[in-house]
């Protein structure tokens, strides 16, 4: 999402507008309503860092629909795809074993055994 655009918009609309058309606004007034509307446009624009269902924000995802992004793309599936898989991952399940107290464990990664 160009966020800058969205601060410029503000900045624009409730701060230089105002006070150049009517000298008597106050200037903290134009500070707190762009502050007020900047929060509201992250709350509605925005995405959440890790989307559950693999979205990105509006505008990654505007770009996706023009330009279609391989990459992208599969980010947004893997995404979607681990939020929905049952149960823990691999990596998790290793961690759990590695917990259970056993001594010798061979690396899933590497495939070398470690022993503690």
């Amino acid at each position: 999402m160009p966020y800058a655009g969205v601060v410029a918009l503000w900045s624009v609309l409730v701060g230089t507008l105002p006070i150049g058309y009517n000298p008597g606004y106050p200037n903290a007034l134009g500070i707190i309503l762009g502050l007020v509307f900047m929060a509201i446009s992250i709350y509605f624009l925005g995405a959440p860092i890790v989307n559950e269902s693999g979205n990105f924000d509006i505008g990654t995802e505007l770009y996706m629909k023009i330009s279609p992004d391989v990459t992208l793309s599969m980010i947004k599936e893997d995404t979607a795809a681990y939020h929905k898989a049952a149960g823990p991952t691999t990596a998790e399940k290793v961690l759990d074993d590695d917990d259970a107290g056993d001594d010798s464990k061979e690396d899933v990664v590497t495939g070398v055994e470690n022993v503690a």
